[in-house]
């Protein structure tokens, strides 16, 4: 075999992804011509791909030494220097590989890479712009422009770089990631039915995170003309099944596609379509109460929409509203239920799933059953509501009592937050993003590229505490994001944690360690952490300073600390929110939560309606609303005070983490002089200005 076949046959196996065969055909042509120039990039870049930057660093310096003409190995060489941090030396080397050959992609989008991390956002896309327009099928180029077209508003752009991406990486599930997050940044005021096909695609894919997409999804639906026979005013939507025969466009309408998605997979974050799913519900429990052979027919055209509802109604924890002549029926159709026994015929199925529409089927007398029944049932849609409603919370039983405990002392305040969440688990995930994990210092790289990780820490295997990890999705995020990470995920509710290890586990993830423990008793003996996350948390504990201080002492030193905390700025709005239900005396019960959620609904403080009933605030279901506005204990903190704790406990703040990266643009626009961001006093500045630039909490990096 030639060398030019050799390289082929290894190019081949490295664009498959297999690293470790692609490697062993270039160190067998290098065995035999050490300094054959392609192989020993190519290797360079195998050994990138799998975290070594260093050895890739050696080999394709090698080869710019052997040939100084050697274009590409520049190009390789920006890339890789861009990636380990080393932005000036990443421009020289993208610089002269362009200088070498004008045409080539790779020094493109280096250098791209490179000038994006120094804020030349202008510049990067420029850069960008020139590899798609020398190679229109430039992957990188497209997925690195992509994301900087976002921060200038050219929303549509940005699509279409993602589709592109979608397009050459056919079977990659983070190719459809990065798109759902392109969507989910756009407010659509006319219907785009390639858009509409886009968001489909995410909603089926494995690995997405759909709440994150629920909002876009929604507004696409909304404008959709094939749904509007449901939104028109949803009073309208009272008859539209049980006043006659609907129409085949409601029929259209309630089966759509995208709309069963959403219906299945998250909490629709809309007051509109809850009303309409509220008056709809209504109806079929009038439909299968009533009986008879139309009844029946018609609930069977709508038997994939009857499941998807009852799904709905189950994520967002039975949150809609429902009045006393509803509860009586729902009484009615419960002693029906409670006597069917055996496989259910087509009959049976539905009126279970009508019943799960109002009640858990969990709390049944023939949970049992139901449980046993889903593993031979032969309808999905029917077997999946089976499945959640039934046999995972009863499995969530038998985890509970399996999770070690370290809790031993509990105060008012830890007892009450405790009994919030062992009641309202929070939050219900469904699914998140998956990734490919990356080593401790290029992920820190990735958020906060100005930061360089000691190298006293475990760089390759770091030991990471999820101080307050819930339900899981905080742990799982973190396992997705840090490779060989050794994860250790502490909660205070046995219900959240058995939720977190049986979706765990569903994800085939093995490599966190669930422990039931406060906080503020963790064992100061612990082996000390390389990195602690604790997101949403302190600002619950009944001692939040004293959690700080704990935090701290777990870290080793150089150690890396993660925290979100609340905004008293950006949570005026929760805070009237908690004023009013104080005043009105609601209770924190499902039935107070139901009554609360109409009242802020109709509610004209315009900082209610921004932080509460809006799109994108936690208010879809009832754990989400007892969170948010209900919570046992809430501190709220102002930039000053995190100022203080910094100081007086001897961390070094390395940046905020924004959800929206537009924030970071804006403050560098406003504040030159900081670059980085590291200046808490200007951030208390641009807080001021822009009250809401904190509403999801503060998120920000310390080092001990």
């Amino acid at each position: 075999m030639t060398i030019n076949e050799q390289l082929q046959s290894a190019f081949s196996l490295h664009s498959a992804g297999n690293l470790a065969g692609a490697a062993k055909v270039y160190q067998e042509i290098l065995a035999a011509h050490p300094d054959q120039l392609d192989a020993l990039r190519l290797l360079g870049l195998v050994f990138a791909g799998s975290g070594n930057l260093p050895q890739a660093e050696r080999l394709v310096r090698r080869a710019v030494q052997v040939a100084p003409d050697f274009a590409a190995g520049y190009g390789s060489l920006g890339l890789l220097l861009g990636d380990m941090g080393r932005n000036e030396e990443s421009l020289a080397a993208c610089r002269q590989a362009l200088k070498l050959d004008p045409n080539l992609v790779d020094a493109h989008c280096g250098l791209g890479i490179a000038l994006s991390k120094k804020g030349d956002i202008d510049g990067a896309i420029a850069s960008f712009r020139k590899a798609i327009g020398i190679n229109k099928n430039a992957l990188v180029a497209h997925a690195r422009l992509g994301p900087l077209l976002v921060l200038k508003g050219d929303l549509p752009g940005s699509i279409h770089c993602h589709r592109m991406v979608c397009a050459l990486q056919p079977n990659q599930p983070q190719s459809l990631i990065k798109l759902a997050y392109a969507l989910a940044q756009v407010s659509f005021t006319e219907f785009d039915k390639g858009v509409k096909d886009d968001m489909l695609k995410c909603f089926l894919a494995p690995g997405v995170n759909h709440r994150d997409l629920s909002m876009v999804a929604v507004s696409i639906l909304k404008l959709d003309p094939q749904i509007q026979p449901l939104l028109r005013a949803p009073e309208g939507s009272a008859g539209l099944l049980v006043s006659g025969t609907p129409g085949e466009d409601v029929l259209a309408a309630l089966n759509d596609p995208l709309l069963l998605q959403l219906l299945q997979k998250c909490a629709v974050p809309d007051r509109q379509f809850e009303q309409v799913l509220t008056s709809i519900r209504t109806q079929l429990l009038t439909l299968i109460i009533e009986g008879g052979e139309s009844a029946l027919a018609l609930l069977d055209q709508l038997r994939d929409f009857v499941y998807s509802l009852a799904q709905q109604c189950f994520f967002n924890e039975y949150v809609y509203a429902q009045t006393d002549e509803e509860a009586a029926a729902v009484e009615q159709l419960k002693t029906g239920v409670e006597s069917l026994s055996g496989p259910p015929s087509d009959a049976d199925r539905l009126s279970i799933a009508v019943y799960a529409c109002f009640q858990p089927l969990r709390a049944l007398p023939i949970a049992a059953d139901l449980a046993r029944n889903a593993a031979n049932e032969p309808d999905p849609l029917f077997r999946a509501l089976l499945t959640d409603q039934v046999a995972n919370p009863l499995a969530e039983l038998k985890i509970r009592s399996e999770i070690p405990s370290l809790v031993h002392v509990k105060d008012q305040i830890t007892e009450s937050v405790q009994s919030q969440y062992e009641e309202n688990p929070f939050p219900r995930w469904r699914s998140c993003n998956a990734r490919e994990a990356a080593r401790l210092d290029v992920e820190i790289r990735n958020i906060l590229p100005h930061v360089e990780v000691s190298r006293a820490l475990n760089i390759e295997a770091p030991r990471i505490l999820v101080a307050g990890c819930g339900t899981g999705l905080h742990a799982v995020n973190c396992s997705y994001a840090y490779k060989n990470a050794r994860i250790t995920a502490v909660d205070l509710s046995l219900n959240s944690l058995a939720y977190a290890k049986r979706m765990t586990a569903e994800l085939g993830i093995d490599n966190i360690e669930y422990i039931h423990a406060n906080i503020l008793e963790l064992d100061k003996k612990w082996d000390k952490f390389d990195l602690i996350e604790s997101f949403g948390v302190l600002h619950h504990l009944s001692e939040p300073r004293r959690g700080w201080e704990i935090l701290y002492g777990l870290l080793k030193k150089n150690g890396l600390l993660m925290l979100g905390l609340y905004s008293e700025l950006a949570r005026q709005g929760i805070v009237a929110a908690r004023e009013l239900i104080a005043k009105e005396g609601y209770s924190s019960s499902l039935e107070g939560i139901r009554a609360c959620r109409q009242a802020l609904f109709r509610s004209e403080n315009k900082h209610i309606q921004e932080s509460t009933v809006s799109p994108g605030a936690n208010f879809w279901a009832t754990s989400e609303v007892r969170d948010l506005v209900f919570h046992e204990m809430e501190y709220r903190y102002t930039i000053p005070e995190l100022r203080r704790n910094i100081d007086e406990l001897g961390f070094e703040f390395l940046g905020f983490q924004h959800q929206r990266p537009i924030e970071r643009v804006l403050y560098a626009k406003q504040f030159p002089k900081d670059p980085n961001g590291l200046s808490l006093k200007n951030w208390h500045k641009y807080e001021k200005s822009n009250p809401r630039t904190f509403s999801n909490c503060y998120q920000f990096w310390l080092r001990k």
